[in-house]
């Protein structure tokens, strides 16, 4: 994709906002990031740029533009993973808003100018937009996922509307527009995969109030080499974890819907990993994680089964408490229906 920088006039009007995009060997589709950040119709950007230890071209096309427009700032640093990426970017970012945009997708020239018209009408501290998936190439897919058109919500209703269509577009960062000093005191945690899962936890404890927009202003790209298609299962105790704790979150709270989702996904990723036990080794460190987070997640059902939950919740609830074969053939039963 060739490089198209808009013109700017000298007075940049309204609050800074800054764009913070994480980049790892993504140099295929790096130009389309970029441009599509650069070409938006809300000029007033810092555009922070956090190469993590690229080892394609990745580095040269970051400062490329960088030369180009005088927004954009530029790290260089060693590998230390996306959370550690996201983390320095905010370290530094001077934003009264803060946008995550995936080296890998791109966005609407709108984007920015609707989340924030959005979360200044509605005095939320985050505003959400729809998103759509492309392929490798960039082209439509379809497969959109969009909240209904609701000015402001408080993050404990939210849960309401969690379920297994928009449970991506709940927890992950991009879309969304969040204001400075809602984050102050919440970072990604290094070293934890599935960062995204933990962060919106923290989020959520802190019960923000959230407006959600309907439009499409997000392109979310797949494709085949992407750190999540090649997932590694000895990484899927981050996310066991990630969703134990939003279990005893939603437990506390007694919000039963997201907690019957939320149950399932847990189960689902704990059982993956106990298959790979024997493969890695039954007295490893791995397999002495699983025992726990299996400990923990009976516990939590035997907590669940006592209050008044829906039926289907409590049929799955009580096949995990019997064992792992009864809940397999429960869900492998449910899956085909």
């Amino acid at each position: 994709m060739g490089i198209s920088v808009p013109e700017y006039g000298v007075k940049i009007m309204g609050d800074l906002i800054s764009i913070i995009v994480p980049i790892y060997n993504t140099e295929k589709y790096l130009d389309q990031c970029i441009a599509s950040i650069l070409q938006q119709t809300y000029d007033n950007l810092e555009i922070i740029l956090v190469n993590d230890g690229s080892t394609d071209g990745s580095r040269k096309i970051a400062e490329k533009y960088r030369a180009l427009d005088s927004r954009i700032i530029l790290i260089n640093q060693e590998q230390g993973g996306a959370a550690n990426a996201r983390n320095n970017g905010l370290k530094i970012s001077k934003g009264k808003f803060i946008i995550f945009v995936d080296s890998d997708d791109y966005i609407c020239p709108d984007m920015v100018k609707y989340l924030l018209d959005r979360i200044l009408a509605s005095h939320a501290q985050i505003a959400v937009c729809g998103y759509d998936m492309v392929n490798e190439e960039g082209g439509l897919l379809g497969g959109c996922v969009n909240f209904p058109d609701i000015e402001s919500i408080s993050g404990n209703a939210l849960w309401d509307l969690y379920d297994e269509r928009l449970r991506v577009y709940f927890i992950v960062l991009w879309t969304k527009i969040f204001q400075r000093k809602f984050l102050e005191d919440i970072t990604f945690r290094d070293g934890k995969h599935f960062e995204d899962e933990f962060f919106f936890n923290d989020i959520m404890h802190k019960s923000p109030r959230i407006a959600c927009a309907p439009e499409i202003k997000y392109y979310y790209r797949q494709r085949k080499n992407s750190l999540m298609e090649q997932r590694n299962i000895i990484y899927d105790p981050d996310f066991v974890e990630a969703l134990i704790r939003r279990l005893e979150y939603l437990y506390q709270l007694k919000i039963y819907q997201a907690a019957n989702y939320t149950f399932r996904d847990a189960t689902d990723v704990f059982f993956e990993c106990c298959d790979s036990v024997n493969k890695i080794g039954k007295n490893s460190a791995f397999a002495k994680k699983m025992q726990e987070q299996e400990r923990q997640l009976r516990r939590i059902a035997a907590a669940y089964i006592k209050r008044p939950i829906p039926i289907i919740f409590r049929i799955k609830v009580a096949a995990f408490l019997l064992g792992k074969n009864v809940y397999r053939s429960l869900r492998d039963f449910y899956r085909k229906k």
